[in-house]
């Protein structure tokens, strides 16, 4: 840039003082716009992080060298930041200049630093902590000298707008749910019976709280530290109302609140905590993730962060093929290159890989030496053979083409390990720590290879590979962030967790750098994160909070948010080029085949029957009378009604039939009492009865079909094969009833829980969700693979590292308490001596103990840990017990190895980060195949981009339609003045500013309130009532009763109003402390809701919300259906097992049917569902009931199978369904905010509408065409012409008219057919035939025009013409009528008109 054109962009002067000719400002211009500089000072930013990263508030710390070091390059640090923003205000002049320093926003920020860092050094100002934390912005200056974190950033600015109305919508959730807590709940999780050691003992039988035993007495727990979670979880205001439902939201430690409620107030507090997840968590959490989605993918500038799309898409995979083959050279080069590219030597060494992974997984704790010295043999050959191979390969290709291919460059830099494992292992004897085994693993990654040669496997590699290099600049801004809240936490909260737990500090801390960064990391997985918080608000303030909602709200639902973002756009890119290659083969697809004729007896009730044009089970012939009978019978639709009762009553049946029912022991000591035996008989027979019934429908359906020979048999239906192994399983329990064990039979009965699934495929919504959880089965297949590939290296690598490690010293009267720790005796002792597995020096019975529900002792259980580790639940156990691990048969100690906690880091972002993030990617990215399909958009791509537009705005005009809105009275005066005042603005305003003040005074309600601000509320909340009431009156008598009824907005308000006036009578005559009041409180709250259709970017969330809901439905239909099925076979499978102190709890169980739906929805967010799946594999515990001669087995019936259920419902429920509930979401949003930049938007038409029904107030669709040109005048552009000046307005409407086609029906206009004239007017264009076709079919049924065929003679624009030519025509007449009066008129009377005429022209200038 040159020196003119720099001049150009600064002022004239900076500090009044310097020109720019100013020899020493002109030298400084040059120096700040420096490369060098900027280096210079980037630099400085990153040593000034190290130093603040050595930094610490460890007591006497500051004495020491590195304190010292830290605590002088402080001042330097500051000098020299003070001299660069000198410089650069001196260069660039400090303010009021487009130019000058302090307009940049990233010079802000840095004055603002330095201001602060100076500040401290003041006399008069102590060095506060605030203040000093300041400096932790420094590495943000980073951004702005990396292109693509800039990119990043900008996208996330670009998404502040939509974030913010996601936020409001949060917002508008927290106010609702918070003022519903807090008259609900409030001072209920603060009480506690006096006489009783424990919080919260027993529920009651009155099922409305916690009931005291007798002579025990409720008395309010002024302590914090013994109420739940220190007093920090309560709705006793609608702040604490507000942290509660966060922590709800996050899906981290709600069931611990939602069962403190229920014991606090009653059972049914469920309902309030499952809307709340079901609202919040899955729904409005997930439009964050939408607007990510939409705003990156949607980003021009975005394209930088992909790799190279111009690149050979063969990437890495190089084909040898494409070489010329080697003619010159000897005879060994020439034999190594054929070696090199035979495809039978690619295959023996993935052979051999695989035998490698199953030789390395094969090591167990515990393992004869033998075995050890055969397997360290094979993996010396093994690595002998690569070596051989990788030779091979430079020898045929020659170093060039060797490195050519990426992989062979892996396949070296894996030998190469290696041999540095072997040399080392060798040289030193043994590897007793396992560690340096570790290094075996990298060669698994060659299993990858296998991607080459299967395509589907291939696309998720890459997918991920791409996502890799689109990912690592948002990774940058990802440890940035973590940087910045780890530095921040070290200032606040280092050394400050010391006696959160009285007898030891917390395992998450901010003391040092390290422990900030994986307690920040914890937090953005989101396991216990709440728990940090709780101990930062107990040890520094209530306000600690904001903090750690920050590293939540940041970290997890923006930051992480956009990660996967990127991870769905490159799914969606490999997908489109996939369609690309997959074109040619789809031309054919789904023709019918006119060739075949279709017999007339096939057809039964009007459907055609395939299985009837064959011989059923070689006896029933097509014309079989019997069987045509049978057919009309069984295909009759009453008779498939009859089904699905059946069905329904069978599903019923298995709900109540519960562990307590079953035929084999009893679950309690007490005896069933007589009704209870009744109905364990009735449910016998019951179950005999369906399965009869069952048996029979399928004995018809075989008959009638046939059963597997042909075409349209039974059994080639797979919905048939589900229903017949259902009946078969049916008959297997009855017929093994009395002669199989008691393990076998409640297998078999398990089975039973299938039966619902039939409903599948007789219920239209449900069975399209199904049928895409099937095809999307290939896909998910996949991602499995690639899961276990991955599970399986980092396995091993668990198995190196921990096998054996994680053994120790427990008191035998309770193994699941580590003595280490625990104690002070053990954890002196623990220090300098070594406590073995001899468990001495014994300060207690000890017992030398395995974990229960996790080790890395064989690659099952590696494997089981890590796929736990992978769901984000309860990992922090393994890692911080991975920490403590010393070596084999040592007793572990506190933090003795803690970079280990690297190896869990490394494997959430790898396992969870990304590959558990693929079921999202390849669920989402099948569902939009299927939309595709499904909405014929294959032809889409024959479309251009205004021909789509004009598809999509068509589509919007079918759900357009006129709203119905009172008429105003016109023969009562006092009616009329109320109706103009009860409809105009003013009212609407004041009504909804009275809403906000009354939702306002709710949450002024607190627990502990004085009678004078009880009182003062109840006052406040009954003038409320009665201007409400008022507002309700008025309208009735302006539209009259009916008029008013019609609306539904209407019936609302007047529902809640008598809910109000019903809740203030109450009140007046029972008290304030009646038990049902605050139920009819919580009604009033219901008015927030009018606020949305006055809220723009409320009513655009919640229309993704009304529009998503029909598919919302059918996947919720599909995950009660598996929730049903799970919840039977859990209470078959784990309903007799018997509670522990752990997860599985009195409300947490099998036991019964709801309480068994209520843990599977728990488990569905992930809250602790492995400790309930470990509580459910006990296996060495029998129970005896009173009566010795029955007992009842209430252990696991299957180790494995346990592990099967559990991570099938994971993985089925959490991480396939409810990502289609994402999908649904994220496709919704984007065609959402897709409608809002077409050139005919939603809003557009919403103001046609608005112009519509005043002319229309009864919604009839039609309104005289003489309107038209009043609609045009009030709508607005580009539709109409409101907001154009007076006098072009005429003009521009005579031109909106007469270029448009609207039928005139009559002398009137129809109003979609008028909306859709003007619309096409803007975006209409020529479609081709088969898209017009699509679109005609959709908005046929609604235009009159289209559905009779018959299309008027004439247009609007023809009404319009006329009327202009009959204007005109009469005006012509009325000046010729006065030019022949001014004839016949006297000559002095016309100069007096003369004469007055111009007097009132002067008079009017």
């Amino acid at each position: 840039m040159s020196w003119a054109e720099i001049k150009s962009t600064l002022p004239k002067r900076s500090l009044f003082v310097f020109s720019l000719d100013n020899p020493i400002r002109k030298g400084l211009i040059y120096t700040v716009r420096s490369m060098h500089f900027g280096r210079f000072i980037l630099f400085l930013i990153l040593a000034n992080c190290v130093l603040l990263a050595m930094d610490t508030k460890e007591p006497g710390f500051e004495k020491t060298a590195t304190g010292q070091v830290v605590g002088y390059s402080e001042y330097l640090f500051t000098a020299l930041f003070a001299l660069e923003m000198c410089l650069k205000i001196i260069a660039l002049g400090f303010v009021g200049h487009p130019g000058a320093y302090l307009a940049d926003n990233w010079n802000r920020m840095d004055f603002c630093v330095v201001l602060l860092g100076l500040l401290a050094y003041l006399p008069f100002v102590d060095n506060f902590s605030a203040i000093r934390s300041a400096r932790v912005l420094r590495p943000l200056r980073t951004i702005t000298n990396v292109k693509g974190m800039r990119v990043i950033v900008g996208t996330l600015l670009g998404a502040l707008p939509k974030l913010f109305d996601v936020f409001v919508l949060v917002f508008f959730l927290f106010f609702i749910y918070g003022v519903v807590g807090v008259q609900l709940f409030m001072g209920k999780m603060d009480q506690k019976c006096a006489t009783l050691a424990s919080e919260y003992p027993n529920h009651g039988d009155s099922n409305t709280g916690t009931s005291c035993d007798a002579g025990s007495y409720c008395i309010e727990e002024t302590n914090k530290d013994n109420l739940p979670n220190f007093g920090l979880t309560t709705f006793n205001h609608i702040g604490w109302a507000w942290l509660t439902i966060f922590q709800s939201i996050s899906m981290e430690g709600w069931t611990t609140i939602m069962y403190r409620v229920m014991d606090a107030v009653s059972r049914w507090a469920w309902v309030y905590f499952v809307s709340l997840i079901i609202i919040g968590s899955f729904f409005a959490v997930n439009l964050a993730l939408a607007v990510l989605y939409v705003q990156f993918t949607s980003e021009a500038d975005i394209e930088s962060l992909h790799p190279d799309k111009d690149k050979d898409k063969k990437g890495d995979a190089v084909e040898y093929d494409e070489f010329v083959p080697i003619k010159s050279g000897n005879r060994i080069v020439r034999a190594c290159y054929a070696i090199s590219i035979s495809p039978r030597f690619e295959q023996l060494t993935i052979a051999l890989i695989c035998v490698n992974t199953v030789v390395m997984a094969s090591e167990h704790n515990g393992m004869p030496s033998t075995m050890s010295t055969v397997n360290d043999w094979i993996n010396y050959t093994l690595y002998g053979y690569f070596v051989i191979e990788m030779l091979i390969k430079l020898t045929g290709f020659g170093w060039r083409r060797y490195v050519a291919d990426r992989m062979n460059v892996f396949d070296a830099f894996v030998v190469f390990v290696s041999t540095i494992e072997i040399v080392i292992s060798l040289a030193s004897g043994n590897d007793p720590d396992g560690y340096l085994t570790v290094l075996r693993t990298f060669r698994l990654l060659r299993i990858f290879k296998l991607a080459r040669s299967w395509k589907a496997l291939n696309v998720i590699i890459t997918t991920m590979f791409n996502s890799i290099a689109s990912i690592s600049f948002l990774s940058l801004i990802l440890m940035l962030f973590m940087f910045i809240f780890a530095l921040l936490g070290m200032q606040v909260y280092g050394y400050e967790f010391v006696n959160c737990d009285k007898s030891d500090y917390s395992r998450h801390n901010f003391d040092n750098i390290y422990w900030s960064f994986i307690t920040i990391f914890q937090m953005l997985t989101g396991e216990n994160w709440n728990e940090v918080m709780y101990d930062g608000m107990r040890q520094v303030s209530a306000w600690a909070s904001v903090y750690f909602i920050g590293i939540v709200v940041l970290g997890n639902y923006i930051i992480l948010n956009l990660f996967l973002a990127i991870l769905l756009d490159n799914f969606a890119e490999e997908a489109e080029n996939n369609d690309d290659d997959d074109d040619d083969d789809d031309d054919d697809g789904g023709k019918p085949k006119s060739s075949q004729i279709l017999e007339p007896h096939a057809f039964v009730h009007g459907k055609y029957v395939e299985g009837l044009e064959h011989t059923s089970l070689y006896i029933f012939g097509p014309r079989n009378a019997f069987r045509k009978k049978l057919a009309q019978f069984v295909y009759h639709p009453y008779f498939e009604y009859a089904i699905i009762f059946i069905i329904a009553c069978s599903s019923i049946a298995l709900a109540i039939d519960g562990p307590k029912m079953s035929k084999d022991a009893p679950l309690y000591d007490t005896e069933l009492s007589d009704s209870e035996e009744q109905m364990k008989s009735m449910l016998y027979y019951a179950d005999l009865t369906f399965t009869a019934i069952f048996t029979l429908e399928l004995i018809m359906k075989v008959m009638v079909d046939g059963f597997i020979a042909h075409k349209g048999s039974y059994l080639r239906s797979p919905w048939n094969i589900l229903d017949a192994l259902v009946v078969v399983v049916g008959i297997l329990a009855v017929v093994g009833d009395d002669s199989m064990n008691a393990s076998s039979l409640r297998a078999l009965r398990t089975f039973r829980a299938l039966r619902p699934i039939r409903m599948a495929s007789r219920a239209q919504g449900v069975k399209v969700v199904v049928n895409a959880l099937f095809q999307a089965i290939p896909g998910i297949g996949n991602v499995a693979l690639v899961c276990m590939l991955f599970y399986l290296i980092f396995g091993i690598m668990g198995l190196n590292i921990f096998m054996g490690k994680m053994y120790y010293c427990s008191d035998e009267t309770d193994t699941a308490t580590r003595l280490y720790g625990s104690t002070t005796e053990f954890t002196t002792l623990g220090s300098p001596y070594t406590i073995t597995s001899v468990c001495s020096p014994t300060a207690y019975t000890t017992l030398w103990t395995n974990p229960r529900d996790y080790n890395f002792d064989h690659i099952g259980n590696s494997i089981l840990a890590l796929f736990e580790t992978a769901t984000l639940e309860n990992w922090l156990f393994i890692m911080y017990h991975g920490v403590d691990t010393t070596s084999l048969d040592h007793q572990p100690v506190r933090d003795a190895s803690p970079y280990l906690a690297l190896f869990f880091v490394v494997f959430i972002i790898v396992g969870s980060f990304f590959v558990m993030n693929l079921f999202v990617g390849v669920t989402i990215d099948k569902f939009n195949e299927m939309k595709e399909k499904q909405e014929g958009f294959k032809g889409s791509i024959l479309l251009t981009e205004s021909q789509k537009k004009w598809v999509a705005i068509q589509k919007l005009l079918v759900a357009c339609k006129p709203d119905r809105v009172p008429r105003r009275p016109s023969h009562s005066k006092g009616r009329a003045s109320v109706y103009d005042f009860v409809v105009s603005d003013k009212f609407e305003v004041i009504v909804m500013v009275s809403i906000m003040q009354n939702i306002v005074v709710m949450a002024l309600a607190h627990d502990g309130m004085n009678d004078t601000w009880v009182s003062t509320l109840f006052y406040i909340n009954c003038a409320f009532a009665v201007m409400f009431l008022l507002e309700a009156t008025a309208k009735i008598y302006a539209y009259n009763p009916k008029e008013y009824f019609s609306d539904n907005w209407n019936r609302f308000d007047f529902f809640v109003v008598v809910i109000s006036i019903g809740g203030v009578v109450i009140t007046l005559f029972a008290g304030q402390d009646a038990a049902y009041v605050s139920m009819i409180r919580i009604f009033r709250v219901a008015r927030i809701f009018r606020l949305i259709p006055k809220a723009k970017s409320l009513r655009t969330l919640f229309q993704t919300l009304l529009y998503s809901m029909p598919a919302l439905v059918n996947v919720g239909s599909v995950l009660a259906l598996f929730f049903f099925i799970f919840a039977v076979m859990g209470m078959n499978l784990f309903g007799k097992i018997v509670p522990t102190d752990g997860e599985l709890s009195r409300y947490a169980k099998f036991e019964d049917f709801p309480t068994a739906v209520l843990t599977l929805f728990r488990m569905s967010t992930g809250e602790a569902w492995n400790g309930i799946m470990h509580d459910c594999m006990i296996t060495d515990n029998t129970y005896k009931s009173a009566d010795e001669d029955n007992w009842t087995d209430r252990c696991t019936p299957s180790y494995v199978g346990t592990v099967f259920y559990f991570s099938v419902f994971i993985l089925l429920c959490a991480f396939v369904l409810l990502n289609l509930v994402i999908a649904v979401i994220l496709d919704n949003f984007a065609s959402n905010n897709e409608d809002e930049e077409n050139p005919v938007s939603k809003e557009h038409m919403y103001s046609f509408t608005r112009a519509w029904v005043k002319l229309d107030p009864h919604a009839t669709y039609y309104t005289r065409a003489a309107n038209l040109e009043q609609i045009v005048q009030t709508i607005e552009p580009p539709l109409g012409c409101q907001g154009v000046p007076p006098n072009v307005a005429k003009q521009e409407t005579q031109k909106i008219i007469m270029s448009v086609d609207i039928p005139n029906h009559d002398g009137k206009i129809h109003f979609l057919e008028t909306l859709h004239a003007l619309a096409g007017r803007i975006a209409g264009t020529e479609l081709p035939a088969h898209a017009e076709v699509k679109v005609t079919n959709k908005i046929q049924k609604q235009l009159p025009t289209l559905r009779s065929g018959k299309v008027p003679q004439y247009t609007a624009a023809h009404y319009y013409a006329a009327m202009y030519v009959q204007a005109a025509v009469r005006g012509f007449l009325a000046r010729y009528e006065m030019r022949e009066k001014m004839k016949t008129m006297p000559v002095n009377k016309l100069a007096r008109q003369g004469s007055m005429s111009k007097h009132s022209h002067a008079s009017s200038g």
